[in-house]
């Protein structure tokens, strides 16, 4: 978060962290089954991290690598 928010230009990606055991719901429509677990929503569209955790790994992703990835369907999340 602070590697994106320190960016001027990644002016547009906003990081946020939910504790699911009191967001349960929102980890049920998330499908979360481990922890952490990283998301990233664009518009109607939602993509989760899969790959080595780590910060420059997580940046890479949130400014355009999660293109990358396969979309998860975004009726699963309405």
């Amino acid at each position: 978060a602070r590697t994106l928010h320190s960016s001027k230009a990644e002016g547009n990606v906003h990081v946020a962290r939910v504790n699911c055991s009191q967001e349960k719901a929102l980890m049920t429509r998330f499908g979360v089954r481990a922890f952490p677990s990283f998301f990233l929503v664009t518009g109607l569209d939602v993509y989760e991290f899969k790959g080595n955790r780590g910060a420059r790994t997580l940046a890479e992703f949130a400014r355009g690598g999660y293109k990358k990835f396969n979309v998860r369907p975004s009726k699963d999340f309405i």
